[in-house]
């Protein structure tokens, strides 16, 4: 059947839009209704049209229906093909029966009435007609409700996210009192970096002092090769002037040596690696003490990182140990035999977990130090075989490509990560050698 616009202008005028919705909804299926809207262009950004409940696609289709001929036209195509009455038409049977039928069946008869309209009595239009708007009505009011409830339900979701927007503002306030905590111990870190940059500032100074040393010792070596050209002439005339002759050719030897050596030394103090050491003594302490039956020796252990693999000059530019307080025990010497060696100490307190069970974590605290003192290190070495040290090493070499990274641990696979290993541009892999048993202690 050929579909024109007599016959969908006579359909708009028949019903109202919440009659011809609920004709929709009762007659097409879901898949219907959602290909239906596929295919006239409905969409939702974002969303698959599948996934768009059918009441919804069908108001949108109820729209297109009262707005457009093409898409009407599509609409009662697909009405037609799927509204076959199953019973007879017969309007004293259907009348009798009207209040029993479905929606189903209403919206299908409805349909095919007005498609045969003229065949049909107008009053018999007008009752099923009001009988639909009946139910339309019952629907509506329905609908009604669902949205109250809905209403109801977003007051006590918004109470809810009022209550966590309360807590969200006192996790704020304190997140702020600890970022001011952490930029007060920046700025504490920030003035002992100062510090030693002045104390470098003094080692530059005492090469300007070498050098100038150097001169004079060449000058000097310049006069008494003059006097032992004229010594040599002499010689003749007194053996005790030979003598004297074999004494200071002796200590012309002497310091053209110490002139070579002192040559050497200039030449590589440009090419001295600077080596910055972070020891985190929790982490070796327990390896030593169950690995090999000791104690960490901290001289051995700064004198093995700072030699390295030996392929090249290094010297100690900084040293850092990072210890837990324990209440029970007086560390005072210990610190102090720390300090002798070049470390900087630092103690935290030992934190009681709810459990009952004690942690001192020093990684954030170790990171920070190398983050601040980077540009003062050639070689920053990670004395530690903890694996959330992992991420830093990485992120060093992404941002610090100068600057080489290098870890030192004992080979324990149970406390030492072998990802650390391998992440590092070198592993001293650490032995007996630096560890003081217990027949020593």
């Amino acid at each position: 059947m050929l579909i024109g616009k007599d016959r969908i202008e006579k359909v708009r005028k028949a019903l109202v839009p919440e009659e011809f919705m609920f004709i929709i909804n009762s007659c097409l299926a879901s898949q219907d209704i959602s290909s239906l809207s596929k295919e006239i262009g409905i969409s939702y950004n974002g969303y698959r049209t599948g996934s768009i409940p059918s009441e919804v696609l069908a108001i949108e289709l109820t729209e297109e229906f009262f707005a457009s001929f093409d898409s009407a036209k599509k609409i009662v195509e697909l009405l037609d093909k799927k509204c076959n009455f199953e019973v007879e038409i017969s309007e004293v049977n259907v009348r009798n029966e009207l209040v029993n039928l479905s929606d189903r069946e209403i919206g299908r008869l409805l349909w095919e009435l007005l498609a045969k309209a003229e065949e049909q009595s107008r009053d018999f239009m007008e009752s099923l007609l009001h009988n639909l708007q009946n139910r339309v009505m019952e629907k509506h009011w329905q609908v009604v409700k669902e949205k109250e409830d809905h209403y109801e339900n977003t007051i006590r979701e918004s109470e809810g996210l009022k209550r966590k927007l309360k807590e969200m503002e006192g996790r704020d306030r304190k997140l702020r009192h600890q970022k001011e905590r952490f930029e007060r111990r920046i700025e504490e870190l920030l003035q002992k970096i100062s510090r030693k940059e002045t104390f470098l500032e003094e080692l530059s100074s005492r090469c300007h002092s070498l050098e100038k040393e150097t001169r004079e010792l060449k000058s000097k070596l310049a006069s008494i090769g003059g006097k032992v050209s004229h010594t040599e002439k002499l010689k003749e005339k007194s053996e005790k002037e030979i003598q004297e002759v074999d004494i200071l050719k002796s200590r012309i030897a002497l310091l053209e040596k110490e002139l070579t050596l002192r040559d050497e030394k200039l030449k590589n103090i440009g090419n001295l690696k600077r080596v910055g050491v972070f020891v985190d003594a929790q982490n070796l302490y327990y390896t030593a003490k169950e690995e090999f039956r000791g104690k960490l020796d901290y001289k051995a252990l700064l004198d093995r990182i700072v030699k390295g693999s030996g392929k090249e000059e290094r010297f100690l530019a900084g040293a850092y140990v990072y210890l837990v307080e324990n209440p029970e025990k007086d560390q005072t010497k210990f610190k102090n035999l720390l300090e002798s060696l070049g470390f900087q100490v630092k103690f935290r307190e030992l934190l009681e977990r709810p459990d009952g069970s004690k942690k001192g974590n020093w990684d954030l605290g170790l990171t920070i130090d190398i983050l601040q003192t980077i540009s003062r290190f050639d070689v920053v070495v990670i004395v530690s075989g903890d694996g959330d040290f992992v991420d830093l090493i990485k992120f060093l070499k992404r941002q610090h490509d100068e600057v080489k990274v290098e870890v030192a641990a004992f080979p324990s696979r149970q406390r030492t990560s072998q990802r650390l290993i391998k992440e590092a541009d070198y592993f001293h892999e650490l032995g007996d050698e630096v560890v003081i048993g217990e027949e020593r202690l």
